[in-house]
């Protein structure tokens, strides 16, 4: 009897040594992924045992390099050159009200385009397009005879019509980013295209009156600004800037690809 269980406890522990020797210690995978995903825990089989994939925290930004962005949207108010002169002229024109009368003052933009690429995790080069239109126009009251001869006065509507397009390559620096954030400033240089044209409804007087006054237009575009992104989603959101390109502030949508 006692053999018989000498024998048993003999055959027990020997049996534990195998098993313990043939189990593996568990295994650490590394994934080179940049995505963000939590670490997951698989169990296969009893020879790969446990094993962890291990992943990288990933960049938590919506401003990455290789990005690209694409913005567009309408600024508040025209800062363009020729439209600050003709209002000039219309402010000097309103202080004869025996001359000029009915002042008019109709523009369209500012338009906005931008498209951007990432170059590094913080820096971006943009490419902007900016265009504006404006009409200013007034009566030039004439004194005049009617076919009885009685003094009327005549009515001579004139004005000034024009476009400003702006082509600039701007430089930008994003202070701070995340997944829905972008907060970022920059500053450009281009060119400037300007047309400015006088009008006017009575052929005799279709001649400028001011195209004597020296002015200077220099066709050189200059931006500085601070903005901000919001993404509702990763590839689309909302964007607002302050500072100076052919307006002082502009709003629009944002899309990244």
């Amino acid at each position: 009897m006692k053999t018989l269980s000498l024998l048993l406890i003999t055959t027990f522990l020997m049996f534990g040594f195998v098993e313990a020797n043939t189990y593996q210690n568990p295994i650490l995978a590394y994934s080179d992924s940049t995505e963000n995903t939590l670490d997951t825990w698989t169990y296969t089989s009893p020879d790969e045992t446990l094993k962890r994939r291990l992943r990288k925290p990933g960049r938590r930004n919506i401003f990455q390099q290789g990005k690209t962005f694409i913005a567009i949207g309408y600024g508040y108010p025209n800062l363009s050159l020729n439209y600050m002169m003709t209002n000039a002229m219309t402010l000097n024109f309103s202080m004869q009200p025996d001359l000029y009368a009915n002042f008019k003052n109709k523009t369209f933009g500012v338009i906005h385009f931008r498209y951007e690429y990432a170059m590094w995790d913080i820096f971006g080069l943009s490419f902007r397009g900016n265009f504006s239109s404006y009409d200013i126009s007034w009566d030039l009251l004439l004194p005049d005879f009617d076919n009885q001869g009685n003094q009327i006065t005549r009515k001579i509507n004139s004005g000034y019509s024009g476009i400003t397009m702006d082509m600039v390559f701007r430089f930008d620096w994003h202070i701070v980013t995340n997944m829905k954030i972008d907060l970022y400033t920059g500053v450009g240089l281009g060119y400037s295209l300007n047309t400015m044209n006088y009008y006017s409804s009575d052929e005799d007087l279709a001649v400028d009156p001011n195209e004597d006054i020296p002015h200077i237009s220099i066709p050189v575009a200059f931006e500085g600004t601070m903005g901000i992104r919001y993404f509702f989603t990763p590839g689309f959101g909302m964007y607002a800037e302050f500072g100076y390109a052919q307006s002082i502030a502009e709003m629009g949508f944002t899309f990244r690809f």
